[in-house]
């Protein structure tokens, strides 16, 4: 749930965050940043950006 907080500070360089919270897939894909935060609460980005994409 961490990672909730870290993203929302860090939007721009998500990409380094991402990487070590295993979002690398979403890291990929600039629109993460729109459905980012509501992936978060979710507690499963993975499925999701799977889906985004």
């Amino acid at each position: 749930q961490t990672t909730c907080t870290c993203r929302r500070k860090s939007r721009g360089k998500l990409d380094l965050f991402t990487t070590k919270d295993s979002y690398h897939p979403m890291a990929e894909y600039p629109p993460y940043q729109s459905h980012g935060r509501y992936v978060s609460p979710n507690s499963k980005p993975n499925p999701y950006s799977q889906v985004r994409s």
